[in-house]
């Protein structure tokens, strides 16, 4: 599912995988260290904007799953800085649509994919909140609207993966791994 399969490409994915987790932790940590100083309303725009421009450079030629897994800990630590449904429906809209759309421009399917399980999580965590508590509700809407993306791009777009690797790509992640984060 990479955007192109050349050799060259192929190569580079060495480098390209250590610089995504670098941006990985870039962003987060822009993201920490501007909500402290800055206030929620500003902060929420700056934090996302630089976490997006730092990440896309590196993530032209990595995998959709890593853009999605760099949406879920940004998502994760924006929502827990501000514990709002802004962050998160922020978080995820700017960061995990853009480097997708951008990554796999091509592939109009992962586009609308990730934008129908945004609006389907937020549904269904807005009407699991009255329920549950506060954590357990950023973690459940974080974790539907991921492996609604991953499910969904994966049976909608036209990439080249085999049944077997299918299988293994889309399992679920755990709840309880990501609330003890």
């Amino acid at each position: 599912m990479c955007p192109r399969t050349h050799k060259a490409e192929l190569n580079k994915f060495g480098i390209f995988e250590l610089c995504s987790y670098l941006s990985i932790y870039l962003s987060i940590y822009l993201s920490i260290y501007l909500s402290m100083f800055i206030s929620i309303s500003i902060c929420s725009y700056q934090s996302i904007y630089l976490s997006v421009f730092i990440s896309i450079y590196v993530s032209q030629y990595v995998h959709i799953y890593l853009s999605i897994y760099l949406s879920i800990y940004l998502s994760i630590y924006l929502s827990e800085c501000f514990h709002t449904y802004l962050s998160i429906y922020l978080s995820i809209m700017f960061i995990s649509i853009y480097i997708s759309q951008y990554v796999h421009i091509y592939h109009l399917s992962i586009y609308l994919s990730i934008y129908l399980s945004i609006y389907l999580s937020i549904y269904l965590s807005k009407s699991v909140h009255i329920c549950l508590f506060q954590c357990v509700h950023i973690y459940l809407s974080i974790y539907l609207s991921i492996y609604l993306s991953i499910y969904l791009s994966i049976y909608l777009s036209q990439g080249s993966l085999n049944s077997d690797a299918r299988c293994q790509f889309i399992r679920p992640i755990p709840v309880a791994d990501l609330c003890h984060k």
